[in-house]
This record gives structure tokens, C-alpha cells and sequence, in this order.
């Protein structure tokens, strides 16, 4: 016989009972307790300011050296509307060890991130995690992780290859879900049940509940998913057994868990439109308070008195879309039972696409049409994503816009083909139902709330940028250096520096850098008590860990049929030996770079800019600086040049010390590392004599500023010390994704078999709700499947499905 596992969820009400027990302050049998709860409901979601990121992608099936394109979206989690306190998101690629075998950065503007990478061509087939989130997002459970599968097929291995062991009915997990949480002697309880395999795969399972001595009571059979419920009024001292089978004769015993000798039971139904009804019953204490939550809003509050009413109706009207948590306590403020309902009004973006034909040539242009509409048919502003993809490819059930943001994102856990539950399936209501009763979870526990203490610590900021920090030692004794100036150099980044001193311990943290691809950076310390060497143990990784979720095996004649017809996309584009200008991408500009000058220091013009490419050659440095830059005064000792002045244009006299000098973004601070550059290696001269301009130098500008970039923009300095070249991965850099015109079907030879007709990340309806795309199709004949994903600003997601056919003219009836 096998031993019953008691559910997650029983282990945290009963945690939370004990707790709420030592807490006085609940002892509130009237609408002070309730008003503690809205009043500690909003302070948290103050305080806490969940966050949610989901990605579209073009498609869940690529093959090694493919690109996956991707779109984040960011939003905040109470209202699904997009934002950007957070301005990076992590993506990272899994593998089923759940390693990280791929990491990126992706800038967020305006709550929206866009990118591109290339899939490693050294992974081996297999099924991965594609895996998203903020650094904001680490002070929750990394449960409340984007992640989504994906498919890799490397087409060097002779046979695809699975990464995880096959999936047997064999040993097989049931686990029963009491309604409300707990069973309670002498009460009717519905209790749901989920059966999964030794892969987390649900199961079909059906069985008989009996007792002890072998009396039958009732029997249950799976409904959807391996889920389903019975309904069980428990005697005293008496136990029950679920006697289980599997379709392949595969048998099984389990024990239910133990009732409670006294308690509340909570039974909710969604079935009548517009309201909840919530039916409570109790065999000890009659009172209590029942409310409602959202996102954490707290949208229903009741006092109950079970003597003279047992049923209550919760009105959905002002409630959005989504989880509704519904929460009973007893008059002590302790609570005794909880239900997810879901709240389904279709409150969503009704998106539609139109192709301006049904059926089409290969290299024919085509003509998608866009509206978007709210729920009342006003048109709306949307921003929308879309993937127009070969209908053969391997498909991985995986969760839209819609059905990760009002449902995959508030439960924990692995949950089978997601959009399947917002289908027009007639049994979907049901199967949701059955769902939120085995798969419960919420982002805070009532603990955390009405707790009188403070909310838990945020550890993790919000980050305004790419950031990089670590700790300041003596070289020799690696004692801490407090109270010290670091200066950060990033050529090519917004910005290229920055500076700070180390606090007591040493430690530095520079943040709100914006760069793309990988780079090195600087990390300098102009000067130390008693000019000792330092050295800087910096941090740049991430590391987060991942408890794992339910990874899917890859099937072995979906594998072979996409392998197979990807070597020959491959083979038929080699023989062509189709050229790289084929495919060129074109990189989106990076916010504040200066087109003539991409390594201007800061956002404002310099007081001189000298080019000297405008000019002869000159012999040296000195006879440039003397020659043509404006605004600066050399000075010499004993007849020889040691240094210069900068004008202050605003007194119309020269600093009296010598300026800072930066050299492709470095600082350096001696006027010799100038005078012996090569002047043929100079692209540029800069001279900053104004004090507004200086200001934003801080104190590195209190005497001018003379910046310098050499024509190949990697200058390091001699003998440089205390200087720390560090490098860093920079964001994912926007690219348009490639796509060909053929406004002549015959203009080219050579053949065309992307998998990926069309991908376009930056879709927006205008204020009348209306876009319009157009692409030319490639050579397949096959279906191609459109999906458009998106959300409005006032945080309403949608989704769209349509599809197209591309057949030879003869077959298109042409």
C-alpha cells in the first residue's frame, strides 16, 4: 500500500492557524478586525509592490544556431498595467538539471523589453526552461518566475535525444485537496484530487472511496487533467481509503488524511453569473468573518452568524478578472478555511486580424489588418506583439498573455495547456474549478498582513539599469577601505561614468548603467591614505536559484519529422550558398549614444569639439593641443610643457589646477599619458569649461574637463594602478527582424524556407484601435498560424488566433 502525502496546502492552514493563535490583536469580533484587514492589505501592497514579466515568443521549437525572438512585458501585478520602475529583466535558458545554460539582460522601456538571441550551438536536444524576471521580483518566491518550454533539436546528434528519463504510470502520485483545507467530522466536504506520473504529467484515474473494514462509499473518476472531486461527509474515528485505477490496469491504495473533530467547511460555486456563492458550515464556533480578495484588494467583507445564515453571496461586479481568494475566520480573527474562486467576466481585449485573402502563393505579399477593441467594443490603444509561424512546427502548450497574467501567475506549480481553461470548451469552467482546489496558492500568507510586526525585508532593489557592486580592500592586509573615491568608466554606456566613495565596510554599488552586448568596464581609485595598493572584489553575476518545475519529454516522431525537415532547409540554403547580406539586422539605437561621437561623456554638448580629421597631420600632442583646440592654456616648467589650464567660460578665467582628463572614457591624471598619444590615433578632442556642465562631473570637473577618443576606442594606460578592468554583459540589442521583399516572385533564386514567416515586437493600434502589417511569405506550402499577443495601458491583455494557407498557384486556384 502506499502512504497518502498530505497536500501543501493543509501544512500551510494549519501554519497559519497556529500562528494566528499567539496573535491577540485578532481577537476582534467586529468591523475593527475588518477594517485592520483592508488598512494591512493596502500597506502591503504599498510595501511590496509585486511585479509580474511575461515573454512572447515566436515560436517553442528551434534547432541549434536558430534565433529566438522574444518580447517582455512588465507589469504590476494589482493592476496588469505595464510600468518601468523596473528597468532590466534576467532571461535565462534552463536545462532539465535546471542549470543555466544561457544568460541575458533586457532593457525595459515604458514596461516593455524587446531582443533576440541566438540558440547555442553546443546545447544538445532536449527540453528547456526559458525562465524571466526582475531583480524587484527576488524578494517573492522564484514560484512567481515567468518560465515556459521550450524545444532544442541539434541537428549534429544521428538521434534526437531526451534529456530527462521517460515518464512511467507505474509509481504514481494522488493527492487529495479538501475543500476549504481541512476535512471536519460530520460536515459534507467536496474533496478534489490530482494524479500525476513520475514526470509530473497528469494522469486519468478513477477509483472507489471506502472505508476501513472495506465498505464502499462513494466512487470518483477524473474529470480533466488528472483532476477531479467527490464528496465525503467523514464519520467520527472512522478512516478512509481510495482504492485507484489507471486505464492500464495499474492499481494503487491511498490513505485520506484524518478529519478534524471540529471546524468550518466552506463551499463556493461561480456557477450563477455576476456573484459567488459561498456556503459555510461548522460544528463548533458559529460566528466568524468572511472576505474576499483580488491581487491583494479586498473586494468583500462580511461578519456571518452560521445560526441564523449559512449561504453568501459575493457580488462580482467591481472585482477584475482573475484569482479571487476567499478567506473565512472565526471570531477570534483565526482563520479557518479558504477557497480560489475565479472571476471570469471576459473583461479582456477583444483583438482582431484579418488577411486580406484566406489563400496565398509562396512570396506573395499578405496584408494583415488589426482592430482592438475593450469588452464594450471601444476601440483601444494597444501595445501587441505577433509570430507568424509554420502550423507544422512542434507545438508546446504553453500560457498566452491572458492566461499567465489572470491565472498561471498567481498559482504555483505546473499548469497543463493554461489557455485551455479561458477556451470555449463547455467543460472548461468545471476543470478550472477543479484546478484552483488542487493547485491553490497565493502571494502572501495572512501571516505576513495582519502580522502586528514589520513586513518582511526587501532585500532586492528595483533597478534603474544595469548595476555592478563589491567591496574595496588594502592590497597587502585586505583590510576594508572606507570613505574611498571609485570611479566607474564605461565607454559606450549611458552613462560613461560615474563615481561614489565606499561606505564603512568598503562596499561600492554603481547602478543605472545602459549598454548593449558584453563590454569592459573600469573600476578606478585615483588615490588611497598613504597611496597603497587596493584591490576590488566585485560582483557582476546573478546567481537564483529554482526549485524546478514539471518539464515535458519530447516526443520521438514529433523530433525526427522536425529534425529531418530542418536538415533539408538547411542543405537546400547551403547548395545556394545564400549570402550574409541575406540576413541583415538592423540594431536599434541605444537611448542618449551621439551618432557623430557614440562616446560623449555626458548628455550635453561639449563647450569645444575639435575633429582631426579636419586637419594636417601634426608631429605630437602638444603641437595639437597648442594649435587647434580653443579654450585651454599649456603650462610649463623651466621650458618645458607639464600641464595645462581650462577657461572657465562662465568667470572668463583659467582654473587655476589642471583638469581631468579622460581618454576613450577613462579616467587618467597626469597631462603626460596625453602628451603621448599618437595624434594620428585621435578622432576626437572635447573641452568642458562651462560650470553647468561641469557640474554633472561632480568633483571630477571642478577644474575643466578635456576628453579625448582615439579612432579604436581601447586605450588603457601604462603602469596603471589601482585600475580594474572588469567585464560585463550588457542587454540584449534590439534588432527588426529579418524579412525580404519580393515585389517580383522571380526576382530571386534562391530559396526561402524560414519557419518563421514574421515576427514584429512593436505592433500598436492607434487611439481608433486599428494596425495594419505587411510581409511577404516564404517558399513553404504549408498553414501558417498567426498569434498576436498584447496589453492596453490600463493593463487589459489579449490575445488573437487566425490562420492562412500558402499553396502553388495551381492549387490556389489561380
Amino acid at each position: 500500500m502506499q502512504e497518502f502525502r498530505k497536500s501543501p496546502k493543509n501544512l500551510i492552514l494549519a501554519t497559519f492557524i497556529l500562528c494566528f493563535l499567539a496573535i491577540s490583536a485578532f481577537q476582534l469580533p467586529d468591523n475593527g478586525f475588518i477594517a485592520r484587514i483592508k488598512t494591512r492589505l493596502e500597506s502591503y501592497q504599498d510595501y511590496a509592490r509585486p511585479d509580474k514579466v511575461y515573454l512572447h515568443t515566436d515560436r517553442a521549437a528551434y534547432t541549434n544556431g536558430e534565433t529566438l525572438w522574444l518580447k517582455a512585458y512588465q507589469v504590476h501585478a494589482a493592476d496588469h498595467r505595464p510600468h518601468a520602475l523596473s528597468r532590466v529583466i534576467y532571461i535565462e535558458l534552463l536545462n532539465s538539471r535546471n542549470q543555466a545554460v544561457l544568460k541575458q539582460k533586457m532593457r525595459v522601456e515604458n514596461g516593455y523589453g524587446y531582443g533576440q538571441f541566438t540558440i547555442p550551438d553546443n546545447l544538445p536536444s532536449g527540453t528547456y526552461i526559458l525562465r524571466a524576471f526582475n531583480n524587484w521580483m527576488r524578494n517573492s518566491s522564484d514560484d512567481f518566475f515567468f518560465t515556459k518550454t521550450i524545444r532544442v533539436f541539434n541537428l549534429a546528434q544521428t538521434e534526437p535525444t531526451n534529456t530527462l528519463p521517460l515518464a512511467t504510470n507505474s509509481t504514481f502520485d494522488l493527492q487529495f485537496f479538501p475543500e476549504g483545507g481541512n476535512l471536519i467530522e460530520g460536515l459534507k466536504s467536496s474533496i478534489a484530487f490530482k494524479a500525476v506520473n513520475t514526470a509530473g504529467e497528469s494522469i486519468p484515474v478513477e477509483g472507489t472511496i471506502v472505508t476501513a473494514k472495506g465498505d464502499t462509499i462513494t466512487s470518483f473518476k477524473s474529470f480533466h487533467a488528472g483532476m477531479g472531486a467527490f464528496e465525503l461527509q467523514p464519520v467520527s474515528g472512522q478512516k478512509y481509503l481510495a482504492s485507484v485505477r489507471l486505464t492500464d490496469s495499474t492499481a494503487a491504495t491511498f490513505a485520506l488524511g484524518q478529519a478534524l473533530s471540529s471546524g468550518m467547511v466552506l463551499h463556493a460555486s461561480n456557477t450563477t453569473p455576476g456573484t459567488i456563492q459561498v456556503r459555510i458550515q461548522s460544528n463548533a464556533r458559529q460566528k466568524g468573518i468572511l472576505v474576499a480578495q483580488s491581487r491583494g484588494t479586498l473586494y468583500f467583507s462580511e461578519q456571518i452568524d452560521l445560526a441564523a445564515k449559512q449561504v453568501y453571496d459575493i457580488p462580482t461586479a467591481t472585482i477584475p478578472d482573475g484569482i479571487l481568494a476567499i478567506t473565512l475566520f472565526d471570531e477570534l480573527g483565526n482563520p479557518q478555511a479558504e477557497r480560489l474562486s475565479f472571476v471570469n467576466k471576459q473583461q479582456n481585449l477583444r483583438i482582431q486580424v484579418n488577411p486580406n485573402k484566406k489563400i496565398y502563393e509562396p512570396r506573395e505579399k499578405i496584408t494583415l489588418d488589426i482592430s482592438v477593441t475593450d469588452a464594450q467594443g471601444n476601440p483601444v490603444s494597444a501595445n501587441l506583439s505577433m509570430a507568424v509561424t509554420d502550423a507544422g512546427l512542434p507545438q508546446v502548450h504553453q500560457p498566452d498573455i491572458l492566461s499567465y497574467l489572470l491565472l498561471s501567475s498567481d498559482l504555483k506549480g505546473n499548469i497543463e495547456q493554461p489557455s485551455y481553461y479561458f477556451s470555449e470548451d463547455p467543460k472548461a469552467k468545471q476543470a478550472l474549478d477543479y484546478l484552483l482546489m488542487t493547485q491553490g496558492w497565493r502571494r502572501f500568507t495572512w501571516q505576513d498582513i495582519l502580522n502586528n510586526n514589520i513586513f518582511p525585508e526587501q532585500k532586492f532593489e528595483m533597478e534603474g539599469g544595469i548595476s555592478i557592486g563589491g567591496r574595496l580592500k588594502n592590497a597587502n592586509d585586505a583590510a576594508v577601505v572606507p570613505n574611498q573615491l571609485v570611479i566607474l568608466s564605461a565607454p559606450g554606456a549611458v552613462p560613461p561614468f560615474q563615481q561614489q566613495y565606499t561606505d564603512q565596510s568598503g562596499n561600492f554599488y554603481f547602478s543605472d548603467l545602459h549598454f548593449n552586448d558584453d563590454k569592459e568596464v573600469f573600476l578606478q581609485v585615483p588615490s588611497t591614505i598613504n597611496d597603497v595598493a587596493v584591490k576590488a572584489e566585485v560582483d557582476t553575476t546573478m546567481e537564483v536559484g529554482f526549485a524546478g518545475t514539471y518539464i515535458s519529454a519530447i516526443d520521438a516522431a514529433q523530433a525526427k519529422e522536425f529534425t529531418e525537415k530542418s536538415k533539408k532547409r538547411i542543405q537546400i540554403e547551403t547548395m545556394y550558398k545564400q549570402e550574409d547580406t541575406d540576413t541583415i539586422f538592423v540594431e536599434a539605437a541605444t537611448p542618449g549614444k551621439n551618432k557623430k561621437n557614440p562616446y560623449t561623456l555626458i548628455d550635453a554638448a561639449p563647450d569645444h569639439n575639435i575633429e582631426l580629421d579636419n586637419y594636417n597631420e601634426f608631429p605630437d600632442m602638444i603641437e595639437v593641443l597648442r594649435e587647434i583646440v580653443p579654450g585651454i592654456l599649456l603650462q610649463s616648467k623651466k621650458g618645458v610643457i607639464n600641464g595645462l589650464r581650462i577657461l572657465d567660460i562662465k568667470r572668463k578665467l583659467y582654473f587655476k589646477e589642471n583638469p581631468m582628463y579622460f581618454i576613450d572614457g577613462i579616467p587618467v591624471y597626469s597631462a603626460q599619458d596625453v602628451f603621448k598619444l599618437d595624434p594620428g590615433m585621435v578622432e576626437t578632442i572635447e573641452v568642458y569649461g562651462r560650470p553647468e556642465k561641469l557640474a554633472r562631473f561632480e568633483q571630477l570637473g571642478k577644474n575643466g574637463v578635456l576628453a579625448i577618443h582615439t579612432r579604436t576606442q581601447d586605450y588603457y594606460p601604462e603602469d596603471a594602478k589601482n585600475l580594474f578592468q572588469i567585464p560585463m554583459r550588457g542587454y540584449l540589442a534590439g534588432r527588426e527582424f529579418y524579412s525580404p521583399v519580393y515585389e517580383n516572385t522571380q526576382t530571386s533564386r534562391k530559396p526561402d524556407f524560414r519557419p518563421v514567416a514574421y515576427w514584429n515586437s512593436r505592433v500598436i493600434s492607434d487611439a481608433n484601435g486599428k494596425a495594419s502589417v505587411s510581409f511577404y511569405n516564404p517558399d513553404n506550402i504549408t498553414t501558417y498560424q498567426i498569434q498576436i499577443e498584447g496589453i492596453s495601458g490600463e493593463g487589459l491583455p489579449g490575445i488573437a488566433r487566425q490562420s492562412y494557407q500558402v499553396k502553388l498557384p495551381l492549387q490556389s486556384g489561380r
